[in-house]
């Protein structure tokens, strides 16, 4: 990256200590804009989004740093939802480490809200629960 002021612009790239690469994007005036990618320590990919003016904004995938079943339909796929404002909006899902949904549910300003569904490691339905404001009000 290179500086201007004293702050990051333009392309950027960060590296773990032992040398693999773990993020790379764009900086706007010393924060992180547009498309970003991260990586774990082990190279496998971490999570892929974008930043406006430094905060998370928009569709985001997150994956597990290792996971033991690959399939067409699971690549080690952590959570998937999207950012506004930097805060956690609408439906994400989650994923246990077998290729299963794990929760699905909505956020409101990064707070979980409404119904939310949990599965079972075998992929059937364990509860289902409400929240408000982040709080569990009903099971």
């Amino acid at each position: 990256a290179s500086y201007v002021a004293g702050r990051r612009e333009g392309p950027s790239k960060v590296w773990h200590d032992n040398g693999q690469l773990s993020e790379q994007g764009q900086c706007l005036s010393g924060k992180r804009h547009g498309a970003w990618l991260e990586w774990h320590p082990s190279g496998q990919r971490a999570a892929s989004g974008g930043y406006v003016e430094g905060l998370r904004e928009g569709p985001w995938l997150f994956w597990r740093s290792e996971f033991s079943i690959a399939t067409p339909e699971y690549d080690g796929l952590l959570k998937r939802g999207r950012f506004e404002g930097g805060k956690e909006e609408g439906t994400w899902t989650f994923w246990q480490e077998n290729g299963h949904r794990e929760k699905e549910g909505e956020f409101r300003q990064g707070l979980m809200e409404g119904k939310w569904v949990f599965w079972s490691t075998t992929g059937r339905i364990a509860r289902i629960a409400s929240y408000r404001r982040g709080v569990l009000v009903e099971r």
